[in-house]
């Protein structure tokens, strides 16, 4: 079977986060470092549960996007604070859509690209969700109609 390319990228974002936080001063890798590798895992953890558990795949998917977010809130701020230089911030959060670079805006390559995937997999359970809710009203009126 072969595997979905969130897989890889989250893989890739968990290395690079780990060899990146790493490099922060003694005083914050049990703060921030800690908290962004943190919330990295939770991504990883959350889309697990989604590929295991299908019966709760929207809640898996919410849970990854919301960790996703809270990544990109910290990564935001460990920028801010000096932690990241603008370099490795704009290579993990700063993506396609940041046009100026002194002043740089939360879309990233990894979590920009990972959060399309939590995206469309979202949409795609909330189609198929309105199709079986929409099949289900059908058959039953189907059955209220079928002769006694």
């Amino acid at each position: 079977m072969k595997q979905s390319p969130i897989f890889t990228r989250v893989h890739d974002l968990l290395l690079w986060l780990l060899k990146a936080t790493r490099n922060f001063p003694r005083d914050q890798r049990f703060v921030m470092a800690r908290r962004v590798q943190e919330q990295a895992f939770a991504v990883q953890d959350a889309l697990i549960a989604f590929n295991r558990d299908r019966a709760n795949e929207a809640a898996h998917l919410i849970q990854a996007d919301i960790a996703l977010t809270s990544l990109r809130k910290s990564g935001l701020l460990s920028y801010q604070m000096g932690l990241l230089k603008p370099g490795q911030y704009r290579h993990v959060y700063s993506g396609p859509h940041c046009q100026d670079r002194k002043r740089v805006k939360i879309k990233s390559h990894y979590s920009f690209l990972l959060g399309k995937l939590v995206f469309g997999w979202l949409t795609d359970i909330d189609e198929l969700e309105e199709n079986r809710t929409q099949f289900r009203s059908s058959r039953e009126m189907d059955s209220n109609h079928e002769p006694k």
